[in-house]
């Protein structure tokens, strides 16, 4: 008999009934699925026992990544981190720093300052880094005449969410670095990183196990489309067992890899961001930035970083769209900078173009003036 799902939902909901003596007290690490207004929040403790457990393996696992240059392995690799999914556990590893990213002066000074600073007669040669932080941090260095091609920085991996492909290009000339997609979660301490034989994503240390599961039937896929589904191991997970977690990711089984010696996946959204009929994707949200990004005409929700005044950039935000069903039919709007019912032919051209590159046949999309969009997501 196989063991039921458990989503993220449920997970909050019955989050004491999962808690093992092992606990210790404090906070937790929040999921990034159940930071949003309504509902509770789930809170993932990690035990001492399991830090030490990850920790002794790591320390011994001979992994697949990809090699490091000479510059990057005798550096000192700098974690910015996000305090939205709680503070980290323990301090960081003897080859690292971690500052916190905050949308404040500080932070942009510690940031730069380390990177120009010697640190026990080493250089900042790598960056561990969220998508959201690394943009405006990159847009200051600029504005303050920094030029980050000029650093020590020669590899970046980036989380959170994914970079379309056109703030990838640019990152990587700006910083004239190899950029890395990591995949992860905060409810597991094992992250996902792209691989450069494949081009998908395999789990570093320590070891979990994953599925991908059908969209309507649940059964388990060897090949397709469906949502990744995880379970921790034991010792690695002690103090809040996860098992057979739906974590509401789309990803895509990918060919067994050489190098990885095993499938890897590559994500594709939230499916709660995506229009889906059954079990056949027609377009994500992912899909849509990754087209939108791409094009300047687009108009773009305010930065935090923005209002606050800490850059004068107006265009890190994240694109203005609104992806829905009006019965039977899938529309995509899309915000403007300028006005299409004026410049009607600039704006048909866009929709063609977005219409075009989006691939699916079935979609409408329909472009609209300044200020008609609020919500920084698709909304069903």
């Amino acid at each position: 008999m196989r063991l039921p799902t458990l989503d993220k939902a449920e997970a909050a909901k019955h989050r004491a009934r999962l808690l093992s003596p092992a606990a210790r007290s404090g906070t937790g690490v929040v999921s990034s699925g159940t930071t949003r207004a309504e509902g509770p929040l789930l809170l993932v403790p990690t035990s001492d026992a399991e830090l030490e457990a990850s920790a002794a393996f790591s320390a011994t696992w001979e992994d697949w990544t990809p090699t490091v240059s000479h510059a990057v392995a005798r550096g000192l690799a700098l974690e910015v981190r996000t305090m939205l999914h709680g503070v980290p556990d323990g301090p960081p590893a003897g080859d690292r720093l971690r500052m916190p990213w905050t949308y404040t002066p500080v932070a942009f000074r510690q940031f730069s300052q380390l990177l120009h600073d010697s640190h026990r007669g080493k250089r900042i040669t790598s960056l561990v880094i969220g998508a959201a932080a690394l943009r405006p941090l990159t847009a200051w260095l600029l504005e303050h005449d920094v030029d980050p091609s000029r650093l020590k920085v020669r590899m970046i991996g980036t989380n959170g969410f994914r970079l379309s492909d056109f703030w990838r290009r640019w990152l990587a000339a700006v910083w004239r670095a190899e950029l890395w997609d990591n995949f992860s979660l905060s409810e597991f301490s094992t992250a996902s990183l792209e691989c450069p034989d494949c081009g998908h994503h395999h789990w570093l240390a320590p070891p979990l196990l994953h599925e991908v599961l059908d969209l309507v039937s649940q059964e388990p896929l060897e090949r397709g489309l469906g949502e990744l589904t995880l379970t921790g191991l034991h010792p690695f997970v002690q103090a809040m067992p996860l098992i057979r977690y739906r974590t509401g990711d789309l990803v895509e089984i990918g060919p067994r890899c050489p190098r990885a010696g095993a499938r890897g996946f590559k994500p594709r959204g939230r499916i709660r961001h995506s229009l889906l009929e059954g079990n056949r994707l027609l377009v994500s949200g992912q899909d849509v930035v990754e087209v939108l990004d791409a094009e300047g005409a687009v108009a773009r929700h305010p930065h935090p970083v923005e209002t606050l005044g800490l850059v004068q950039t107006r265009d890190l935000g994240a694109v203005k769209y609104r992806l829905q069903r009006e019965g039977r039919a899938a529309v995509l709007e899309v915000e403007l900078r300028f006005d299409p019912m004026v410049f009607r032919e600039e704006a048909a051209a866009l929709v063609e173009r977005i219409w075009r590159r989006l691939g699916c046949s079935t979609l409408k999309v329909r472009a609209v003036r300044p200020g008609s969009l609020t919500a920084p997501w698709s909304k069903f």
